[in-house]
């Protein structure tokens, strides 16, 4: 009996393995995308920071700034910022995002070619001032 078991989670894991290495052959090409997160918190509420970053190369379409926390808030002030192509700041400006429990954010579409090497942080604006933890994203061609 334990050997038919363990034979059909050998044989489910090789059917997994093996629908994976196909489809990350046949995958189409996409666009780039990436994530990085630190630790923060909202109040006395442990939460991530995370920024989000999808376009193509230096040119950057969308940013998303969040929080993942495991209580409602509706204190998500999020901003963004890099360095553009031409060497001009980049700054998202702040938002307010909508409450809520699990993930809170707020999304900026730049739809402009950014500095190859820079950074694009996001972070939790607090009472008027950018709160210390930054998470970014390094952009590159």
């Amino acid at each position: 009996m334990r050997q038919r078991i363990v034979r059909r989670v050998g044989a489910l894991a090789a059917i997994f393995m093996t629908l994976f290495a196909v489809s990350a052959i046949v995958a189409p090409a996409a666009n780039a995308s990436a994530q990085g997160c630190t630790n923060s918190q909202i109040g006395a509420w442990p939460a991530w920071v995370c920024t989000s970053v999808w376009g193509s190369k230096l040119r950057v379409d969308h940013i998303s700034v969040s929080i993942d926390i495991a209580h409602y808030t509706c204190n998500g002030n999020f901003k963004a910022w890099g360095t553009l192509k031409n060497g001009k700041h980049y700054d998202s400006g702040v938002k307010h995002g909508k409450c809520g429990v699990g993930r809170v954010w707020v999304d900026w579409y730049p739809k402009k070619s950014f500095k190859n090497g820079t950074k694009v942080c996001g972070a939790i604006v607090e009472n008027g001032k950018t709160r210390p933890e930054h998470a970014c994203i390094k952009i590159h061609s």
